[in-house]
């Protein structure tokens, strides 16, 4: 019931502006409730980071009011981000049976399984989380059991709809629940509409998943050697419907990747995935088989280093090589902002001889699990809010949703337009507004650091990477500050040693005229190295305009 003297913040800590990287807050005056908790991937600048991660600096500062993290699906983007986030802020974690099992499978790999508070639900259940009443409806995407939220609110009903689209004829029989959005208009209407906006800028409707099949089935029947797919791991649909085309054609079906291995362990397990019995053969026995017997599911469509289908693209697998006659198809378009690394992996497989059949050249061998232009039309049409918040996409998606919403009626100051940190207030009765921005900033993990990876190291990563390194090393008499020998160099990246002589020496030199000037001075080895350092730059810099990393090693002896 609305509370008149009550207000509630949405806040996006990710997926505001951003398609990646999923997170909302919504913050009553008691109570919490975070729906997503997605990863992002890193771009171009972070050398060296694995993934990114929201901010939750925020959350932790109100760790007391925190009920719970709703998943809406089990894509990376919208839970990747909980074997981070939970060891520092534990609380309970919400999510459909699918969505549960590749969660499961994530923290099992952290060994955090045994450590957190995990709850499954079904489209037909609700929770009380504080102040907040909530209730799911079925969506259709790219992922089986998909949901979007109802949050019954201290200030009237919010719903929450992430990544979604109205297939009326998807692969498991499960459409998108309207009339639960339907009948809401008889509870009061919704005050505020979160929706997915990736894929505004299509015009009509997005094709059913079940067109998938169809081009499988075609690409398979043209294919004269081994036929790869490479997908999203978690597209269990897709996966579902490759295996069916595998056995009408006699092929035998192989999983390549970790990912793809335990998401469809899990997917199985759960009864979400079922395949023709003695279809399934393990990567490491496929020697010898003839390849016209042979379909492969292969993680890594987006490129992503280290995975399997980039190994196979850099010929270092260790059962799998393309050769000519291979077709490989790209089952799953680049996310926006990361299409170099897909589109520089389809030239290493073409140069190797293989077919390479993606959405460009061949559109229907992916179908986006996104809303187009009129079904957001018809959303919006549904749900009729009265206030609306693009997410899940970039900021010219989310300008043109806000533009179709005024088309069709809303005034132009009820589409807000957020960035990552930003916060709408809204209260029962009075207009929503936007309210003091949350700072927040990109949290990188790197191997099992997390967060410890800053602009600084990235800066120096920088500067190893396009300049090289230059080390000078010096071993000072302890008690007179002189040189023992002369300064020893090192140059890795920069110049090559044998070929560059005369610009070490003179390196030496000025080491040498720093070490002299300073070491009657009783300098300390700070100030002492901080010369050395401005004297070199100098140097190298006037000498071949680069400007490697200069680091001086004082030893004492």
């Amino acid at each position: 019931m609305k509370n008149e003297n009550q207000k509630l913040k949405i806040i996006p800590l990710g997926g505001a502006g951003s398609v990646t990287k999923n997170m909302f807050v919504y913050e009553s005056e008691k109570d919490i409730v975070v729906v997503d908790c997605g990863m992002g991937f890193p771009d171009e600048s972070m050398l060296g980071v694995d993934l990114v991660i929201p901010d939750i600096s925020y959350l932790l500062e109100r760790r007391k009011k925190v009920r719970g993290i709703v998943i809406t699906h089990g894509h990376e983007d919208h839970m990747g981000a909980l074997p981070y986030i939970l060891p520092q802020l534990n609380v309970p974690v919400f999510g459909t049976r699918l969505t549960m099992g590749l969660i499961e499978v994530k923290l099992k790999e952290h060994q955090l399984l045994k450590k957190v508070r995990l709850q499954t639900v079904n489209m037909d259940q609700q929770l009380q989380l504080g102040d907040f009443h909530l209730s799911f409806f079925a969506v259709c995407h790219s992922i089986q059991d998909a949901m979007g939220i109802i949050l019954k609110t201290p200030v009237g009903i919010i719903v929450h709809a992430a990544d979604y689209k109205f297939d009326w004829t998807p692969v498991d029989g499960q459409t998108f629940e309207v009339e639960k959005l339907a009948i809401l208009k008889k509870q009061g209407g919704i005050k505020v509409l979160l929706s997915d906006c990736l894929r505004i800028e299509k015009e009509g409707y997005t094709l059913s998943e079940k067109a998938i099949g169809e081009a499988f089935d075609r690409e398979t029947e043209k294919a004269s050697g081994r036929v790869m797919i490479t997908t999203f791991s978690s597209n269990i649909s897709r996966i579902q419907q490759a295996a069916e085309v595998a056995a009408k054609h006699h092929r035998y079906l192989v999983l390549v990747g970790r990912s793809v291995e335990q998401n469809v362990e899990v997917a199985r397990k759960l009864g979400y995935l079922r395949f023709p019995a003695g279809i399934l053969v393990k990567v490491d026995q496929i020697k010898g088989v003839a390849p016209q017997k042979l379909m492969l599911i292969v993680a890594g469509s987006q490129g992503q280093s280290g995975s399997a289908m980039v190994r196979i693209a850099n010929r270092d697998h260790r059962f799998v090589r393309i050769t000519e006659g291979d077709t490989v198809i790209f089952a799953s378009d680049p996310i926006p902002g990361y299409s170099d690394g897909v589109y520089n992996l389809i030239d290493r497989l073409s140069d190797q001889g293989a077919n390479v059949i993606y959405s460009e050249i061949t559109d229907d061998v992916h179908v986006s699990g996104h809303a187009s232009k009129q079904e957001l039309a018809l959303m919006l049409g549904l749900t009729k809010p009265e206030y609306l918040i693009p997410i899940g996409g970039l900021l010219r998606h989310q300008k043109h949703l806000a533009l179709l919403a005024q088309e069709m009626g809303m005034p132009k100051d009820h589409a807000f337009i957020l960035k990552e940190g930003d916060a709408v207030e809204l209260g029962p009765n009075w207009a929503a507004k936007v309210a003091e921005k949350v700072s927040v900033s990109d949290v990188m993990v790197d191997g099992t650091g997390i967060g410890d990876v800053g602009e600084i190291v990235l800066r120096d990563r920088q500067v190893l990477a396009e300049e090289g390194i230059f080390v000078v090393i010096i071993n000072l008499d302890k008690k007179t500050g002189k040189l023992i020998h002369p300064p020893d160099i090192i140059s890795r990246g920069f110049v090559f040693m044998k070929e560059s002589e005369d610009l070490i020496a003179r390196s030496q030199k000025i080491v040498e005229q720093v070490i002299a000037e300073h070491s009657q001075k009783q300098a300390e080895k700070g100030f002492i190295r901080r010369k050395i350092i401005d004297g070199l730059e100098r140097f190298l810099y006037g000498q071949t305009e680069r400007r490697p990393m200069v680091l001086p090693v004082i030893i004492e002896l």
